[in-house]
């Protein structure tokens, strides 16, 4: 009300300033509101496609929830630019927040669906999909965000003053790219199933490549390290790798990795070839690692950057699984069964 009273009148008083700290923390308190808002609107999602779509309400309404907050602040009109910067900082970080959480509820969900349809069979009903379908409107918004004027000015601004650097905030975005392995093979001579699993930094796993001696996975994982980790983590490992036979369910090689959090220096695309000695083969990474920016862009960017890893994880392992679905329609089994269920029934003359 005083912004469009101030734009009509010779009004000079710079009200703005005055209760500036006052509004920064009501935007700061928006992040629980949005994530609670965000619970909620999950809670109410039944999973079903919404008519003539491919995804459910959440999402939705999930994009109608952050569009009306980033509106709302747009609303105040804050003329003072470094000011308006700093609240847009808070908002987008909150926005990301819940758009991870968000994210990482529909992967939960997802792959309880899959488990479920795997148990209850092909004819099982459950729509595995919805979820993924999803993630996608919630990617392809994050590409749109990248590209808002508003967003691009904001980090333009804060670029160009050196104030999307921080020493306040030390927190790391590492993200570890699980490549491939060479040469795996049992002591027969035979190649293995495997999958990677890590745990420490990042606890998460790969999707099991069926015997074969040179697996390829180009898997990337990431996670953002608190500064508080980084003070408590030492000098010691903080990764570890192994690579898990699945037929045998034991481990085929232990690696304990370190990933040097407390350097100053931004390292990328750092590549580590491991020998995977007394056993054979090596197996190939890359990390990232990357101190966080005071930068809309920044959380936008990164969170796309994840949630884009997710889905190729996802639509891999969905790609495999139905591979070896369809691999095993024409096993020697299968096919004698067909037979003798469907006899060739020849007309006789």
């Amino acid at each position: 009300l005083v912004n469009n009273l101030k734009a009509k009148t010779n009004f000079k008083y710079d009200f703005q300033n005055e209760i500036y700290d006052d509004f920064y923390k009501i935007v700061k308190s928006w992040n629980v509101e949005i994530l609670n808002k965000t619970k909620v609107i999950i809670s109410n999602d039944n999973f079903i496609r919404l008519d003539g779509c491919s995804y459910s309400s959440s999402v939705q309404n999930l994009i109608l929830l952050i569009q009306g907050y980033i509106k709302l602040l747009e609303s105040f009109k804050w003329s003072n630019e470094c000011q308006s910067s700093e609240l847009n900082i808070l908002l987008y970080r909150n926005i990301i927040n819940s758009i991870k959480y968000y994210h990482n509820e529909m992967n939960k969900i997802m792959w309880e669906r899959i488990k479920r349809q795997n148990v209850d069979g092909k004819n099982s009903n459950v729509d595995t999909f919805v979820c993924l379908n999803n993630i996608f409107n919630i990617l392809e918004y994050l590409e749109k965000l990248e590209k808002n004027p508003n967003v691009l000015q904001i980090s333009k601004f804060l670029i160009s003053n050196g104030s999307n650097t921080s020493k306040s905030v030390k927190n790391k975005y590492v993200s570890i790219n699980i490549k491939n392995a060479e040469n795996i093979e049992n002591f027969q001579g035979n190649p293995l199933s495997l999958k990677v699993r890590l745990s420490g930094l990042v606890n998460d796993e790969t999707r099991v490549i069926m015997k074969d001696f040179n697996p390829d996975w180009i898997e990337e994982f990431n996670v953002i390290v608190s500064e508080k980790i980084i003070a408590s983590s030492g000098n010691g490992d903080n990764l570890k790798i192994e690579l898990i036979d699945v037929e045998s369910n034991s481990i085929y090689k232990s690696i304990n990795y370190r990933v040097n959090l407390k350097s100053d220096t931004i390292f990328k695309n750092q590549n580590e070839r491991i020998l995977l000695k007394p056993k054979s083969g090596s197996l190939n990474i890359s990390i990232n690692a990357e101190s966080e920016k005071n930068d809309p862009l920044f959380y936008i960017i990164h969170c796309k950057n994840e949630i884009e890893n997710s889905i190729k994880r996802s639509i891999n392992y969905l790609i495999e699984r139905y591979l070896l679905d369809f691999k095993n329609i024409f096993t020697l089994q299968y096919l004698t069964q067909s037979l003798i269920d469907n006899p060739d029934r020849k007309s006789v003359v």
